[in-house]
């Protein structure tokens, strides 16, 4: 797909990952590591059998250490463009990862979904919280819908949003968030 000046975010639904989602939770890893790797030189295929590591590492890890989280596919017109795992607490609200592809990426789609988990959480009175790399642009939408940095740790920021009741919501838009609820 080119990428789009805008999208309809009515048009974003979740379902939870399948097993035959794999393929693309791969490709998906992959073009999110893609900065970091840049200046690796390795051939191709060795920067791909890492990367294909890499990313089974991580999902035995998220499976083990956020074991009742929600692994979710984000839709778009019912086609893949990314992930959200969340973990729901009785105290907190945490995002254990966002991504999407490239091609999805400053569009709003981010902003869509974080605005709705943070509508959730501020109605379920609790706070927020999610681990981003210092060098991800992402932070700075984290920090507009009001996270702030509670520790830094080498190259990564954690954060956490208050559980305050507030009577202005973060979102621009009001859509309810279609498909499996996160």
């Amino acid at each position: 797909m080119a990428q789009q000046q805008s999208i309809d975010l009515s048009e974003i639904s979740f379902r939870a990952e399948k097993a035959n989602d794999a393929p693309f939770l791969k490709q998906l890893y992959c073009v999110s590591r893609d900065v970091e790797i840049a200046t690796i030189d390795w051939p191709t295929h060795m920067l791909q059998a890492f990367l294909y590591q890499q990313f089974e590492l991580q999902t035995e890890h998220f499976k083990q250490v956020y074991d009742n989280a929600k692994f979710n596919l984000i839709l778009y017109r019912g086609q893949k463009i990314g992930r959200i795992y969340v973990q729901r607490s009785k105290y907190k609200l945490h995002v254990i990862d966002i991504t999407l592809l490239r091609e999805y990426r400053n569009l709003g789609i981010g902003h869509y979904v974080l605005s709705n988990l943070v509508d959730t959480a501020l109605q379920a009175g609790i706070g927020m919280s999610l681990r981003v790399k210092q060098f991800n642009p992402a932070k700075n939408l984290y920090v507009r819908l009001g996270f702030m940095t509670v520790k830094q740790e080498q190259d990564a920021l954690y954060m956490e949003r208050a559980p305050y009741f507030s009577s202005q919501s973060p979102s621009n838009t009001h859509h309810t968030l279609q498909g499996n609820s996160l």
